[in-house]
């Protein structure tokens, strides 16, 4: 299976037919469930902070980590989540994850 590269400028208000964008994003998402993202404008240097700040912090202990579990982040929706914590179509995801809430208080 290959790997989809999807131009998401469009979407990002960089012209182009932004249905074009968001058919390829459906696409890859039924046939694959990943893309890679270009055209979106992110500054490299910022994307290589933000993987090495997520490899730093998903190398930290357990407890350290669930010292800011999602569930006390209360209505901020904000927080580590433990591997298996979430559900997908019923079982459990075998990944770690941080949610940040956008727009709770």
């Amino acid at each position: 299976m290959e790997l989809s590269i999807i131009d998401v400028g469009p979407l990002c208000g960089k012209g182009g037919v932004s249905e074009a964008a968001a058919a390829h994003i459906g696409k890859a998402c039924r046939a694959s469930g990943f893309s890679y993202a270009v055209g979106h404008g992110v500054d490299e240097g910022l994307q290589t902070r933000l993987f090495e700040s997520s490899r730093q912090f998903f190398e930290l202990d357990e407890a350290t980590k669930l010292a800011i579990d999602m569930k006390h982040g209360g209505r901020a929706w904000r927080g580590f989540i433990p591997l298996g914590r979430e559900l997908a179509s019923g079982f459990p995801e075998l990944k770690e994850g941080w949610a940040q809430g956008v727009g709770a208080t």
